[in-house]
């Protein structure tokens, strides 16, 4: 198994990178190919539909259920066809629709730091200097075509980029480890459309598994197919009940689709958010910035009984990364100040249903950037992210805009390393749990 991951890794990596070298050497002309590459493959995708459902002998006056399959592959033909004879028109749209997600980045960044601003943090220069960078390049890039040339050019040097982290991480699946402590370094994130869905390849295969339609074993769920532990067990021994615990929720509803991101260490489960419903604004998108500290069990309990499901990867930590991580928790808790939810919509939401159901303690933060929460800057995975940094782990830079997908994808990939710090990936779900449950009893 692990060599056919080498080969997918090889594979996705010589991709990005062929197709990074190309738009750096040959932009226009490398961005009409893949539009045409795009075009065949719907045209593939609708006839391979075609013949699926004519296979299947389904008729198209069987009403909805009968049609709708046929209707979706005509819709995939046309697209691929409008494509097509459309391309020229098209890749003058890419450009721009890159200098408009610049633009869209450089206003996030103005405001994250005009929030970083009012609520006095030092470091807020660096997010004034990137929304500046961005602002340019988006307004060049929209208005002038040699930025436009420009602009499919870094495209393909950030494919580059991201098919040598791929490669990098291929590479490690046969590495031989050299040190107990191993840093994990700099890397590209996938762009925030591909990642930000991620986790919701995990709630399919639990649907999956549950339904029956693919056994526990021929899926990722399966304990038995995680990486090989490369951490001397005397240092596992040292550690045990004091590693770190990264968090990620995802479900069903509007919000959980995205999912939530927490980190977990010595039993606490510390998750920060919008958690107070009254100074929500801007379509919740902002608001006081509140952490909640809750026992690492009931906030289990909690989320299961909420058909939330999490994905837990467990970190190893060093005597040296645990003693930092302690003093950085100390430091962050001279800087809270105990909330309690106390107006009605406060005690009708999150806040109100974890002070009933659970010990749980909420703070806001009387100075810093976590004072006010922003759904595009300081959220739950910044939060996260700055909790990882304190050990060591130099994951991600902070650019562009960071979702719990981002993070599933880059914890998949480094733990099947032989390198890996991942000792555990567990995975709650209370359908799974009782499936497997019932199919113990059943063998029974």
């Amino acid at each position: 198994m692990r060599r056919t991951s080498l080969w997918a890794y090889v594979v996705i990596a010589g991709a990005f990178m062929l197709t990074g070298a190309l738009l750096v050497l040959f932009p226009f002309e490398q961005m009409d190919f893949l539009l045409q590459f795009l075009a065949a493959y719907l045209a593939l995708t609708a006839c391979s539909k075609f013949w699926d459902q004519w296979r299947l002998k389904s008729s198209i006056f069987k009403g909805e259920k009968g049609s709708f399959p046929y209707l979706l592959a005509l819709g995939y033909l046309l697209l691929g066809l409008v494509i097509y004879w459309q391309r020229s028109f098209l890749v003058v749209w890419v450009v721009k629709l890159i200098g408009v997600y610049q633009l869209g980045l450089a206003l996030l960044n103005l405001f994250a730091y005009y929030l970083m601003r009012k609520d006095q943090v030092p470091s807020r220069w660096g997010r004034l200097a990137y929304a500046i960078f961005h602002l340019i390049f988006g307004i060049g890039t929209i208005l002038t075509p040699f930025q436009g040339y420009r602009a499919l050019q870094w495209l393909g040097i950030y494919l580059l980029l991201i098919g040598l982290s791929y490669l990098k991480d291929g590479r490690n699946l046969w590495a031989l480890p050299q040190t107990s402590t191993p840093r994990w370094t700099w890397r590209v994130p996938l762009p925030v459309v591909f990642s930000l869905f991620f986790p919701q390849k995990v709630l399919a295969q639990t649907e999956a598994v549950v339904q029956g339609r693919i056994s526990l074993a021929s899926s990722d769920l399966n304990p038995g197919r995680d990486a090989d532990v490369s951490i001397p067990a005397e240092e596992l021994a040292l550690s045990k009940n004091k590693n770190l615990l990264v968090q990620i929720h995802v479900g069903r509803d509007r919000y959980s689709r995205v999912g939530h991101m927490n980190v977990a260490y010595d039993g606490i489960v510390y998750s920060y958010g919008n958690h107070d419903a009254a100074s929500r604004r801007m379509m919740d998108c902002l608001g006081d910035g509140v952490v909640v500290l809750l026992n690492h069990q009931e906030y289990l309990d909690y989320y299961l009984s909420h058909r939330v499901t999490i994905i837990e990867y467990e970190i190893a930590l060093n005597e040296v990364q645990r003693l930092a991580l302690e003093a950085h928790f100390a430091r962050m808790q001279d800087q809270f100040v105990p909330w309690y939810p106390q107006s009605t919509q406060q005690l009708k939401g999150f806040a109100g249903n974890i002070i009933r159901q659970t010990q749980g303690k909420f703070y806001k933060f009387a100075a810093g950037k976590y004072q006010t929460y922003f759904l595009f800057w300081t959220n739950c995975v910044l939060f996260s992210e700055e909790l990882l940094r304190v050990c060591g782990f130099d994951v991600f830079p902070l650019v562009g805009i960071q979702t719990p997908g981002t993070y599933y994808d880059y914890l998949e990939r480094q733990r099947r390393q032989n390198q890996s710090r991942i000792v555990a990936r567990r995975v709650y779900n209370r359908d799974l749990r009782n499936y497997l449950a019932k199919s113990k009893v059943q063998k029974l």
